[in-house]
């Protein structure tokens, strides 16, 4: 982290923060979204049990016409058989309706499946029975058969009930919410069933007009007393489902038409099964006079599952809005807290840092103006003073260029002679005891040319003074065009000169020697007269060694000059040959 520059842990600030915010938001938008699934899927249960429900109910919903059909004959036979087959087709349209919504989640519910399909043999089978024995004439029919036949489709209903469970206990463990809408539906389907039961108790009995035995009269006495318990039941557990206007009305329909309105129709049945079988009305008819006062027992139970599903569909939409909301929260944060930071970094963060840059550039001597950034008052006076500063170190450069130029013209002026425009003997001295200690250290050699203009006296004394620096500064700017660029000429006083040569052997300081030596002999000097006249040099050539100073470097250099005068002038004599 320390590697980072302020701009870049500012933004790595920056989008830490926002991705904080959106984590936020993502969390709520999760929870909302968590809390929509569930609520699909409580949709999803409920419209299952709903379903699972009307299979028993359609179930049930059989045994009327079946047992009307026991008891008749002909032109009503086939009326009842024509409603038979409408409800048949209604609970098989149920099955099927459970077999696709089982099918849409089937890790979900695994064993339902197998209890469904238990479900459909029985049912056939129960079919068959009944059809069976509408076919046999109406003599022949006995209350056994015909009591044997309701208990199978007793049966049917007792079958599809673990079904009813297992989806109600999914259901419930799924989300708490629902089981009110759960347990109490199946608890109104469980008065439907009882009450479906009781009325089926009868149809033996009316339908082979024979008295109502002992044994089903106490049978009938358990099923009423448990239709009153569970009427109590029903009405202490308010919940949350009371206060709708549907389900009070259905609530009181139960009350006034199946427990007020059967009570004594009933109770007249009974007295008379009690000594013979002589009743006021057959079987269809009191199938016809019993089966409409359950239909308020139908009416709640849809209208408790449709309160639960509202419930849940209510819930599902909040919570969609919730996600939603939450995800345009979220954006909407990011979005400003984007802008903000985008904002403190650009009119605050940046002018500051584009200060101290300019700040470090001053201070490493560079002054070149800066773009000013759009910031505020405060950043804007900020730059009024690296303004300042800047101003006072350009003038501060410029007096420091004026100082170096004129230390260097000064020290130009002190290291250069002033008539010839070479090296002065104190650069020369200072030079070369320089290139002596490199060629020391390097194992390399440094060659001294040291020559004179021969007969000099006499150029003066023929043609004065001026002729004579004339010929003093023309003989220096030809040996230095003629020598390298690392080669140093100088005027070592007089009419004497030197030329410093660094990284050199014998063989080559002679050649430059003689090159020199010629080029000064052999190209006549046109004074300002117009005259011209000639002139040699003698030149002396000295190597270092190992153990050479500058002083004994320049005695080896003027023993070869002197050697070179006496020889004759205009000539090129070695130190080095000398001492071989």
């Amino acid at each position: 982290m320390n590697a980072l520059s302020i701009d870049q842990k500012f933004r790595t600030g920056s989008l830490l923060i926002i991705g904080i915010a959106l984590l936020l938001a993502g969390q709520l938008a999760w929870s909302n979204f968590e809390r929509y699934r569930r609520n699909l899927d409580n949709l999803h249960n409920l419209a299952l049990y709903r379903a699972a429900l009307e299979i028993a109910n359609a179930a049930s919903a059989e045994r009327g016409p079946s047992g009307s059909l026991m008891d008749n004959n002909g032109t009503a036979s086939e009326a009842w058989r024509q409603r038979l087959a409408k409800a048949r087709t209604r609970t098989d349209l149920a099955l099927d309706r459970v077999a696709t919504l089982l099918a849409q989640h089937p890790e979900s519910l695994p064993a339902a499946g197998d209890t469904l399909a238990e479900v459909r043999p029985a049912l056939d089978q129960m079919r068959m029975l009944i059809d069976s024995l509408a076919a046999q004439p109406l003599s022949e029919r006995s209350e056994i058969e015909i009591a044997y036949a309701i208990e199978r489709m007793f049966s049917v209903v007792d079958r599809v009930k673990p079904l009813i469970v297992e989806i109600g206990n999914h259901a419930t463990k799924a989300d708490r919410n629902v089981a009110d809408a759960v347990l109490m539906a199946q608890m109104v389907g469980n008065m439907r069933e009882y009450a479906g039961r009781l009325g089926s108790l009868f149809i033996a009995p009316l339908a082979t007009r024979q008295p109502i035995e002992l044994a089903l009269r106490r049978r009938i006495g358990n099923m009423r007393g448990r239709l009153d318990e569970l009427n109590g039941l029903l009405a202490r557990q308010v919940g949350g489902y009371w206060d709708r206007p549907e389900i009070e009305q259905a609530r009181f329909a139960i009350s006034q038409q199946y427990f007020g309105g059967n009570e004594q129709f009933l109770e007249s049945i009974l007295r008379v099964g009690r000594h013979s079988g002589d009743y006021p009305l057959s079987a269809a008819g009191f199938v016809q006079r019993y089966v409409p006062t359950m239909q308020a027992m139908e009416q709640l139970k849809h209208l408790i599952i449709e309160t639960g599903a509202e419930a849940a569909a209510a819930e599902r939409d909040a919570a969609c809005w919730g996600m939603l909301f939450a995800l345009l929260q979220g954006i909407a944060i990011a979005g400003v807290l984007s802008l903000l930071l985008r904002t403190g970094r650009c009119r605050l963060l940046r002018p500051l840092l584009q200060a101290r840059r300019a700040i470090v550039e001053l201070a490493h001597g560079d002054t070149a103006p800066i773009t000013r950034p759009h910031a505020g008052r405060e950043v804007g006076e900020l730059f009024d003073a690296i303004d300042i500063l800047r101003a006072c170190q350009q003038q501060r450069d410029l007096l420091e260029k004026r100082l170096t130029a004129l230390t260097r013209q000064l020290k130009q002026q002190a290291e250069t002679d002033p008539l010839t425009g070479v090296s002065n003997r104190r650069a020369l001295v200072e030079l070369g005891e320089q290139l002596l200690l490199g060629a020391s250290l390097g194992g390399g050699q440094m060659g001294l040319l040291l020559f004179d203009i021969d007969h000099f006296k006499r150029v003066n004394d023929l043609y004065g003074h001026p002729a004579g620096d004339e010929v003093l500064r023309v003989v220096a700017q030809r040996v230095r065009a003629a020598c390298r660029s690392e080669d140093n000429v100088g005027r070592f006083g007089g009419e004497e000169f030197t030329v410093l040569v660094p990284r050199t052997d014998q063989g080559a300081a002679r050649v430059l020697a003689e090159k020199l030596r010629c080029l000064i002999a052999e190209v006549p000097i046109v004074l300002a007269d117009g005259q011209s006249l000639t002139v040699t040099a003698s030149f002396g050539i000295a190597l270092s060694r190992a153990e050479d100073d500058w002083i004994a470097l320049l005695a080896m250099a003027d023993q070869a000059l002197y050697l070179a005068k006496r020889n004759g002038r205009n000539r090129v004599e070695s130190a080095n040959d000398t001492a071989d």
